[in-house]
């Protein structure tokens, strides 16, 4: 029936699982979808692509804390910043592939732009470049940092730099161009680069209820081709 290729679990094809983008039209209940194949198919096909689907996503527990490497990433907790919470578990869905006239299965951009790649990173695990939220771009005018110690002085604050040591930091406005270059200088002394590689593990969704839930498409078929 030509279900997923291997190729979608073994690694971030944007041509398979994570790049098959799931629209308004591709949904089981739309017409053209259901003309363009005959009932019975369209309905294992669809039984097929609900189970998958549920399966991925109770896998997925509801946790505070980052998974272990290797099992489902976790569903961040609701709270006043994440209201909706699960945003990668409400992505995966399931739609009818044309082109193959089979199921699809797998997060889908209709949740968000960003997350077929983060639905992969999790999967297949790898490198990502990640912005340096603590480092500040310092012009003059702006507040900035213009002393670092690491001896308390009257006016300074404590800070933790990008090594886990702890300095006291010295602000205030800067009134030359001098003083706003120094301020860059310091603050990437104090936050570490602009840019850094963070490499994350494997915490698979996807391939592991494919692989649980294989053994029981036959059943979704029985009796409903004759």
């Amino acid at each position: 029936m030509g279900f997923m290729k291997d190729k979608t679990i073994r690694g971030p094809s944007y041509r398979g699982l994570y790049g098959f983008r799931i629209g308004a039209d591709t949904f089981f209940d739309r017409k053209p979808v259901q003309n363009a194949m005959d009932k019975a198919t369209r309905q294992a096909l669809q039984a097929i692509g609900k189970d998958l689907r549920k399966d991925a996503r109770n896998s997925m527990r509801r946790r505070k804390k980052p998974a272990l490497p290797g099992q489902p990433p976790h569903v961040k907790t609701r709270n006043a910043a994440n209201p909706s919470g699960g945003g990668l578990r409400r992505a995966i869905m399931y739609g009818y592939d044309a082109a193959t006239q089979s199921v699809v299965v797998g997060p889908s951009p209709v949740v968000g732009a960003n997350i077929l790649g983060f639905a992969a990173l999790h999967e297949f695990g790898g490198p990502q470049r990640i912005r340096n939220k603590r480092r500040v771009r310092r012009y003059r005018g702006d507040g900035g940092e213009i002393s670092i110690s690491r001896r308390r002085r009257p006016g300074s604050k404590r800070v933790k730099d990008w090594r886990g040591k702890r300095h006291w930091v010295n602000y205030a406005i800067l009134r030359s161009s001098a003083q706003a270059r120094r301020a860059n200088r310091l603050n990437r002394q104090i936050y570490g680069k602009l840019r850094y590689t963070a490499h994350y593990p494997k915490r698979p969704f996807m391939g592991p209820s494919l692989r649980r839930r294989l053994r029981t498409f036959p059943k979704h078929w029985k009796g409903r081709v004759k």
